[in-house]
């Protein structure tokens, strides 16, 4: 090796061995070797669609929870309406139109009915008296208002008409609209109203 070369060779390696990191730079050298915390990873894409299937699933079941007691809801104001009616008819007096000695028999004179007037199952047969009967109408259908007597002579006012959006089930309702009760019940397709006054 020549001399000038050897002499170049010292002055690099004098220079490069009295260089010196700043203590700013060492300190950020050092951050840079430290170990990194570990981050969670991204979620994957079937990870994303699960969350968006749970998220719509619970949103589907609410969102049918709520229709449900909305449709309660107006479900119970309807039946309201239809006891409002009907104690309101009964606290009117009407005149008869048709005198049989049973209900079964008003289908054979009352031909605007799109149904047989039956005697209800819950009503003893033996205990009322029929007055008569005549056509009204209960929630814009046509409907049969029949006029008993039972044998304290307390009146009562029997509808029977077809409404099937009236009930979503087939359990008794009770309402009480002044002084005047009514029951609503379903049997088959036809609803069965019956009002009384609650003193008698």
């Amino acid at each position: 090796m020549s001399q000038p070369n050897h002499q170049i060779e010292q002055r690099v390696r004098k220079f490069y061995k009295s260089q010196k990191l700043s203590p700013e730079k060492l300190s950020e050298l050092k951050k840079l070797a430290e170990p990194k915390p570990q981050i969670a990873p991204k979620p994957t894409y079937m990870r994303q669609l699960y969350s968006y299937a749970a998220f719509a699933a619970l949103f589907f079941v609410l969102l049918g929870g709520g229709m449900f007691g909305v449709q309660r809801f107006y479900s119970n104001q309807h039946l309201n309406l239809v006891a409002a009616e009907i104690a309101l008819n009964h606290a009117k007096k009407f005149d008869t139109e048709f005198s049989t000695p049973s209900i079964a028999s008003l289908g054979s004179e009352m031909h605007l009915l799109d149904f047989s007037p039956v005697h209800p199952q819950r009503m003893q047969y033996n205990s009322y008296e029929l007055i008569g009967a005549r056509y009204c109408t209960i929630d814009s259908a046509i409907a049969v208002q029949i006029h008993l007597e039972d044998e304290g002579d307390g009146e009562y006012t029997l509808y029977e008409f077809r409404d099937p959006s009236a009930f979503l089930d087939d359990q008794e309702k009770v309402f009480a609209i002044d002084d005047i009760q009514v029951t609503l019940w379903k049997e088959g397709e036809v609803v069965m109203g019956l009002a009384h006054r609650i003193d008698e």
